[in-house]
C-alpha cells in the first residue's frame, strides 16, 4: 500500500498557517491520525498541489495546506491523508478510485487513533448537481457532448426544477444531464463505512465533518461588483441550493448521531456564515476574520478545468478555521 504518512505534518515555512494557541498544543504527540474524505478535505482549488508521486496528490487535488494537515500540524500527530476528489463511499471507500488510487478504507488500521471523516457532498449528488447548475449558467453546459437544454422556467429556478421533476437522472455522457439529490443512498453508505472505521479501529475517535455554508443568505450578494459570484446561478437556485446544503448537512449529523459513541459531528457551516463564496476576498492569509472563506464560481485559479472543479470550495482562511473546529469539538468531548 502507497501511503502518505507526514510525519507530525511539518508545514513548508512558507506557507505556515498559524492556528489558535498555535504552536502545536495536543496533548497526544505522534499519535496516528488518517485523513478520509472527498475534495472539501483534500483542499481542491488551493495550489500547491501534493505531486503526482504522493499517492496521487495531483489526481486527488490534494493540497499541502488542507485542514487534515493544519490539524496534525498543530497536534503533533502523524498524517495519513487519504481524501480525494470526486471521492465517494461507492467509488473510494473498499475500492480503488480511478482504478489505481489505494481504497480510503485501507489506511485506517488497529493502530489508528483519530479519524476525520467528510463524506455526503458527492454521495448525495449534491455537488454535481451544483456543478452542472453552474455550467449551464456560464453557458459551458452546451458546448459538452450529450448536451440537453433544461426546459423554460417561469419561476426563473431551472436548475431547481429539474431536480424536483425527477426526470434528470441520466448518468452518461459524464453526467452533462443530471440534476438529482439522493439523500437516502447517502444515509446507507455513510453508516456503512463509519461501521467500518470503528470495526477496524475501535478505540479510535471519530470526527464527522459537515459541509461549510457556501451560499449567503443574501443572494443579491453574489451580484456585487468586486465580490467572488456563483457563476450567474440564478437567484432562486441559490436559494433551493442553500436549503439543500442545510438539508445534507442535517442528514450527515442524524447520521453521527447513529454513531456518538466513538464519533463526533463537527458543524462548519454555522461558522462559516458571513463568509460564505459571494463575499469579498480576504486581503491576507490571516484576515481570518475577514471576506471569503469560500471559493466563488469560476475559482480564481489557473486552468480553465480547475477553475470549476476547484469553485464553491473552502479556500486557505477556511480550511485553516474548519482544522480550528475540529480541535475544538474533540477537546469539548474529552
Amino acid at each position: 500500500m502507497a501511503a502518505a504518512v507526514v510525519a507530525a505534518a511539518v508545514l513548508p515555512a512558507t506557507h505556515a498557517i498559524a492556528l489558535d494557541n498555535d504552536p502545536t498544543t495536543g496533548t497526544d504527540p505522534n499519535a496516528t491520525y488518517v485523513a478520509v474524505g472527498d475534495s472539501y478535505g483534500a483542499g481542491a482549488g488551493i495550489f500547491p498541489t501534493q505531486l503526482a508521486g504522493e499517492n496521487h496528490g495531483v489526481g486527488c487535488a490534494r493540497n499541502y495546506y488542507n485542514y487534515p494537515k493544519v490539524l496534525a500540524h498543530k497536534m503533533g500527530w502523524t498524517l495519513n491523508d487519504a481524501t480525494c476528489s470526486a471521492a465517494t463511499i461507492k467509488n473510494a471507500w473498499s475500492v480503488k478510485q480511478y482504478g489505481s488510487i489505494d481504497p480510503q478504507k485501507s489506511r485506517i488500521t488497529d493502530k489508528t487513533k483519530y479519524v476525520t471523516f467528510q463524506f455526503g457532498g458527492n454521495d448525495s449528488t449534491l455537488a454535481i448537481t451544483v456543478k452542472n447548475c453552474a455550467l449551464d449558467a456560464l453557458g459551458a453546459r452546451r458546448t459538452m457532448p450529450g448536451y440537453k437544454p433544461l426546459p423554460s422556467s417561469p419561476e426563473k429556478t431551472p436548475c431547481k426544477d429539474a431536480v424536483e421533476s425527477g426526470e434528470w437522472t441520466d448518468m452518461s455522457n459524464n453526467l452533462v444531464n443530471y440534476f438529482h439529490l439522493d439523500l437516502d443512498t447517502m444515509r446507507t453508505n455513510l453508516n456503512t463505512a463509519l461501521q467500518d472505521i470503528h470495526a477496524i479501529a475501535p478505540e479510535a475517535k471519530v470526527a464527522i465533518v459537515g459541509y461549510p455554508a457556501v451560499i449567503p443568505e443574501d443572494v443579491t450578494e453574489c451580484r456585487k461588483p468586486g465580490n467572488s459570484n456563483l457563476g450567474g446561478i440564478k437567484d432562486g437556485d441559490l436559494v433551493y441550493f442553500r436549503a439543500k446544503f442545510q438539508e445534507v448537512n442535517a442528514a450527515i449529523a442524524q447520521v453521527a448521531e447513529n454513531h456518538s459513541g466513538y464519533a463526533t459531528f463537527v458543524d462548519t457551516y454555522a461558522p462559516f456564515k458571513g463568509h460564505e463564496a459571494c463575499k469579498s476576498w480576504p486581503k491576507g492569509q490571516n484576515d481570518v476574520q475577514e471576506g471569503a472563506w469560500v471559493a466563488g464560481i469560476p475559482a480564481t485559479v489557473p486552468g480553465v478545468e480547475q477553475k470549476i472543479w476547484a469553485a464553491a470550495h473552502p479556500n486557505q482562511l477556511g480550511h485553516r478555521k474548519i482544522a480550528q473546529l475540529i480541535a475544538d469539538a474533540w477537546s469539548a468531548k474529552k
